[in-house]
């Protein structure tokens, strides 16, 4: 026969036993995560929304290739262009534009424009990039009175120089003014062949 304690120490034992496994039956009738047939059967409906392409409307446009818009170069004359006109030349900066500008006024204008070579620093790669915009009226060159002009005018041109002006001034004392031509200037030593051909477009006396 066992005591009381012994009897009510087995009977906790046998209840606690007893709530164990009515728990586990129960955990075993009950699925852990319960569906309804609403759940089961419904189908997710809610679709992602597309992204947007920035690019969908320029695919969509035909390409077009770029083409750059023809601008037509001035062109100056080089007889009558100030130093503004001439800056429109391509090449030709501030620095040639008033190079150019003095040396015509000390010429009394361009024949061709070759002549360019005799301005410092100006080669013939640069004549050959300006010559596309460049046009000569040599009908604007302004010529020299030999029989006339005075030492000055004379000395200021740049095929003459201050020591041929002062043998054309002799010489026309001597010989008169009248007699005062190129050929007469060569003959006589003051100019050489070569000075009195490319003096030829700018002198009155020849």
């Amino acid at each position: 026969m066992f005591s009381s304690a012994a009897s009510e120490e087995d009977f906790r034992y046998i209840a606690i036993m007893q709530r164990i496994d009515s728990l586990m039956a129960d955990e075993k009738q009950t699925p852990l995560y319960p569906t309804t047939p609403q759940s089961s059967t419904k189908k997710n409906t809610h679709t992602k929304p597309a992204a947007k392409n920035s690019n969908a409307s320029n695919l969509q446009k035909p390409y077009t290739p770029f083409t750059r818009t023809h601008q037509s170069m001035p062109v100056v004359d080089l007889n009558t262009a100030d130093t503004a006109a001439l800056r429109l030349v391509r090449g030709i900066g501030g620095y040639y534009a008033k190079k150019i500008v003095y040396y015509r006024e000390r010429l009394g204008g361009y024949v061709h424009i070759q002549q360019l070579l005799d301005i410092s620093g100006v080669d013939s790669d640069r004549i050959a990039q300006w010559a596309k915009q460049l046009t000569l009226d040599t009908s604007k060159i302004i010529t020299i009175n030999l029989a006339a002009a005075d030492k000055k005018t004379l000395s200021q041109h740049p095929y003459i120089g201050r020591l041929a002006a002062d043998g054309i001034i002799y010489f026309r004392k001597m010989q008169g003014e009248q007699a005062c031509t190129l050929s007469a200037l060569v003959e006589n030593n003051i100019l050489t062949e070569d000075v009195a051909e490319r003096l030829t477009p700018y002198v009155m006396n020849r």
